[in-house]
């Protein structure tokens, strides 16, 4: 299956695949209003962080199937993140 991330946030974010052993692997990093597909497997579990580290979202794919459509939307965007 794939991912489609698009940061909508003003600030760059770094995403991490979260591997079998709850270890965060950084995948790579989305500037402002940057997006990117990444194909994965059903059931990874994707941490959304700030530059220190700090996490903001997390997402786990799933199967997607519209159309022709095979990538699931993560969207990174503010009323997605945790109160202060």
């Amino acid at each position: 299956v794939g991912i489609h991330f698009s940061n909508q946030l003003d600030f760059p974010v770094k995403v991490y695949w979260i591997n079998f052993q709850g270890r965060r692997q950084k995948k790579f990093e989305l500037d402002p209003r940057e997006e990117k597909k990444w194909d994965t497997y059903v059931g990874c579990v994707w941490l959304i962080t700030d530059r220190d580290g700090k996490a903001l979202n997390y997402f786990v794919t799933h199967k997607v199937r519209v159309g022709k459509k095979r990538h699931g939307l993560a969207l990174i965007r503010p009323e997605n993140l945790p109160a202060e």
